[in-house]
């Protein structure tokens, strides 16, 4: 989900993610077409009143976690293909850089700022690697 929703969206030109259904019932509805089986951020069970926090709900929130209001895509080059990954800069300089693994096994490298990081990232993983503004 992080992947589709975040990732792929900032690096095909969005400029901001929204999740159209925050609240569904368990059979994904109210419903009016278009997608039939599309969850909302959460659950909402009518008969109990039980709420159900779905992935998008984990991934709209890791995101927005890191990536601060304002901040801006910047590029990012990689050369695992089963990693995707987007990086923003944060209005204080910071970078916050979002990566998902597909599949594949093994540390995934990353590199920033003139630095190499090692990041363990196991198959279905989501991680996000920040970096404080640079000293200039």
């Amino acid at each position: 989900m992080m992947s589709k929703l975040i990732i792929g969206s900032s690096n095909t030109g969005s400029r901001g993610t929204l999740l159209w259904n925050l609240a569904l019932d368990p059979k994904y509805g109210p419903h009016n077409g278009g997608c039939g089986d599309c969850r909302g951020v959460v659950t909402i069970d009518p008969a109990s009143g039980a709420i159900t926090r779905n992935v998008e709900y984990y991934a709209l929130g890791h995101a927005s976690r890191f990536v601060r209001t304002g901040a801006r895509r910047v590029g990012v080059a990689l050369t695992a293909r089963d990693v995707e990954a987007a990086a923003f800069e944060n209005p204080d300089g910071g970078l916050s850089l979002l990566l998902y693994r597909s599949k594949g096994t093994g540390p995934v490298r990353v590199a920033a700022d003139g630095q190499a990081y090692d990041i363990a990232l196991p198959t279905g993983a989501v991680a996000t690697l920040t970096l404080p503004p640079r000293r200039r």
